[in-house]
């Protein structure tokens, strides 16, 4: 199996593995599953990841990076950071060949203390497409998401967000949400740079932190050569002894690299989680494809597609992220937060981010007809679902179609 870092994993343990996730698939859609059901599909699916794991360790070492094995997930590949002394990234091994290293990964891990909640050692994650930056082209923003062991102290949190709201050096506070899905919540924190909204009363805004365990805290920074970029953090507040319960259900683990120095919220050999997540892309692309929103459908795709070493339809549609047609998404993000900053120049911070930006490079795009580009997507995509959907009717024959 060929990825597009070049790795080559023995083929017998692939079929194996594919099995048993298209076996979590139909579970995790069907409560009434037994408990010896879970317990065999768990056994059989660590067993085969940890094959496929070992393989993707002796191919990352081939390339000069620090890396070894998680002792308690061995389904992460851990990566020293040499720039974050007693740090080190987690990163879901099928996701190894498209992560970012080198200069990326340095930066990437210190904006992840910039923006986090938690001064001292957090586990905050890289999530989302940002886990493929190492292949994906161009992007648009940074997703991160932070894991906070409750019991939380509201009042300091409530100081740490006051801090960031307060602080006209970027990372740039661009706007807070404590929840930030209950828009309608009595007990909510709202708050917007641009707005210039004043901060709440300190018993509001502690009534809030109190009451909930979401927030989402975003910024605008300027990212290495790529000028001033959205980064957003969600940060959710999980009991320990559950780790899939409460606010943790608003992410998945399977799309999520961990930097920390110790703690590791969640597991990622967990059958139930990957069923979910992989129901939960598949929903996704059939989604955006109903919305005409092809990219969006093709990074959906490439997750799926990495998640089942499906190598030809991943490769397929990374191709197709890299042409002018895909880029077109990117550079009106960028134009629609150039708009944003030219707007409130006069706002304290903003001024200097606006003078930075700059259109993204598209130098190395590879051209797509543009009346194939729609066409090619959604045939690549119905490929990977049908490849999908296989794996799931093979390991439950009796529910075939039915997934």
């Amino acid at each position: 199996m060929a990825n597009a870092a070049g790795s080559a994993t023995p083929q017998p343990w692939v079929p194996i593995y594919q099995w048993v996730l298209g076996a979590c698939t139909h579970l995790a859609k069907n409560s009434d599953a037994s408990r010896t059901e879970w317990e065999a599909r768990t056994k059989l699916l660590a067993m085969a990841g940890e094959f496929v794991a070992m393989i993707a360790v002796a191919d990352l070492r081939k390339s000069n990076l620090r890396v070894g094995r998680d002792p308690k997930d061995p389904w992460y590949i851990a990566i020293s950071m040499d720039s974050m002394p007693g740090y080190r990234v987690l990163v879901p091994f099928y996701l190894a060949a498209d992560f970012p290293t080198g200069q990326m990964l340095d930066q990437l891990g210190q904006l992840s203390r910039e923006v986090s909640l938690v001064d001292a050692a957090p586990t905050i994650c890289l999530s989302g497409s940002s886990v493929l930056r190492g292949t994906l082209p161009n992007v648009s923003d940074i997703d991160y998401c932070e894991y906070v062991p409750a019991p939380i102290e509201a009042s300091v949190v409530v100081q740490r967000l006051q801090r960031l709201a307060q602080d006209n050096r970027p990372p740039l506070c661009w706007s807070i949400r404590w929840p930030f899905r209950s828009p309608n919540s009595r007990q909510r924190l709202s708050w917007d740079r641009p707005q210039a909204t004043p901060w709440p009363e300190h018993a509001t805004a502690l009534e809030a932190v109190d009451s909930h365990r979401t927030g989402k805290l975003d910024f605008v920074v300027r990212f290495m050569n790529d000028g001033p970029m959205d980064v957003s953090n969600v940060v959710l507040v999980i009991d320990p002894a559950d780790s899939d319960g409460g606010a943790a259900q608003m992410s998945f683990s399977s799309q999520e690299a961990p930097f920390t120095t110790a703690w590791v919220p969640r597991r990622l050999a967990s059958p139930f989680q990957l069923g979910a997540y992989i129901k939960f892309l598949r929903r996704e692309i059939e989604h955006y494809l109903d919305e005409r929103r092809h990219v969006k459908a093709a990074k959906r795709g490439l997750s799926l597609a990495r998640i089942f070493f499906l190598d030809a339809h991943g490769d397929a549609l990374l191709k197709l992220l890299g042409t002018p047609q895909a880029m077109s998404s990117v550079r009106q993000a960028r134009r629609e937060l150039r708009a944003r900053l030219e707007n409130h120049r006069g706002v304290p911070g903003v001024s200097e981010l606006a003078s930075q930006f700059q259109e993204p490079d598209t130098t190395a795009a590879q051209d797509v007809p543009p009346g194939d580009f729609e066409p090619s997507v959604r045939a690549v995509l119905r490929g990977l679902l049908a490849a999908v959907q296989r794996f799931i009717d093979a390991s439950h024959p009796a529910a075939t179609g039915k997934a």
